[in-house]
């Protein structure tokens, strides 16, 4: 069986193509009516379909081929759970994530995910996206990560009893669009096993690789020892932490820098002086409100660490 998410950001504006290959596949962010699922059901080739909320579902979508067998289990607000029986003989689960960005929300997640779980002892696959990270190392740039957010996310993989399902070639599923030191990644799309699944799918040695891979993201998250710049080996974490700000500072700190300002008239001028007048003018009240009402509402945080619901708010109230 062949299973596909896809986080599509608006399927309308989208090609979508016959699947011959993959047997299920979730859709999120559809941005059009339920009632147009149908549509792009035939045009994927697929003959079933639900959403996260029957007729007025607008998150995810799942469609599926008539040899599956399959049965919704859950319409959530945040995921869908397929109950699926392969071969007519192993059954398994599927959960399908598109999680709110609100902390709260994502809270209610992990709980009711953490119930459903804990309520079956069948082979279950979770994954989508989650808008969260389980470690400070799946994000890079912007504001640092929040320390409660990947900690309530790691502790539902472990009361769970999952694995992380790792990735193949980008293991950043997110950014912001942004270049040089603007740009933020982060690796908000994942996927989790349970050990019965793991036991039905991957076999002996995949499930050591897994469990591997967990042991390894462990050792990640600190640092034991480093070297100093006399060669000697620190292992006290105060004494790791010193060393490292200091090395960060001697390298990143201007030293005997002279500044040759006969060099600028070697720079052409390519912007003409009103040009640039109108470059270095701040924003009128009307261009930010006008930007920040553009934002989703349910999006990814930006570099300052909120969402555009939250802008929204703070700029009608």
């Amino acid at each position: 069986m062949i299973v596909l998410f896809w986080n599509i950001r608006g399927v309308g504006n989208k090609p979508t193509q016959s699947m011959e290959k993959v047997d299920v596949v979730a859709i999120v962010e559809p941005k059009i009516q339920f009632s147009k699922a149908a549509r792009i059901m035939r045009r994927l080739g697929m003959e079933s379909v639900c959403s996260n909320g029957g007729e007025n579902g607008d998150r995810i979508w799942v469609f599926w081929k008539s040899s599956c067998q399959v049965r919704v289990v859950k319409e959530h607000v945040q995921y869908v759970s397929l109950e699926c029986t392969l071969h007519g003989s192993h059954v398994f689960m599927l959960t399908f994530v598109h999680a709110f960005c609100m902390s709260g929300e994502q809270r209610q997640l992990w709980t009711d995910l953490l119930g459903d779980v804990h309520n079956s002892n069948l082979p279950w696959a979770i994954g989508g996206d989650f808008n969260a990270i389980l470690d400070p190392s799946e994000k890079v740039g912007g504001r640092e990560a929040c320390s409660a957010s990947f900690e309530e996310s790691g502790n539902f993989v472990n009361a769970a009893g999952l694995v992380d399902g790792g990735f193949l070639v980008n293991s950043f599923t997110w950014s912001n669009n942004q270049c040089g030191g603007g740009k933020v990644v982060a690796r908000l799309d994942c996927y989790f096993f349970n050990g019965a699944w793991t036991d039905l799918f991957m076999g002996d040695r995949n499930t050591k690789f897994f469990h591997s891979m967990v042991k390894v993201r462990k050792l990640r998250r600190g640092v034991e020892k480093i070297k100093d710049e006399q060669g000697s080996w620190l292992s006290d974490p105060q004494d790791i932490s010193d060393e490292t700000v200091r090395y960060l500072s001697n390298m990143f700190a201007s030293q005997n820098c002279q500044q040759d300002e006969d060099l600028l008239m070697y720079i052409p001028s390519l912007v003409t002086v009103v040009e640039n007048e109108k470059l270095m003018a701040l924003p009128s009240m009307e261009e930010v409100r006008a930007v920040v009402f553009d934002l989703s509402t349910d999006s990814a945080p930006g570099p300052d660490g909120f969402i555009g619901y939250f802008l929204r708010a703070a700029r009608t109230s």
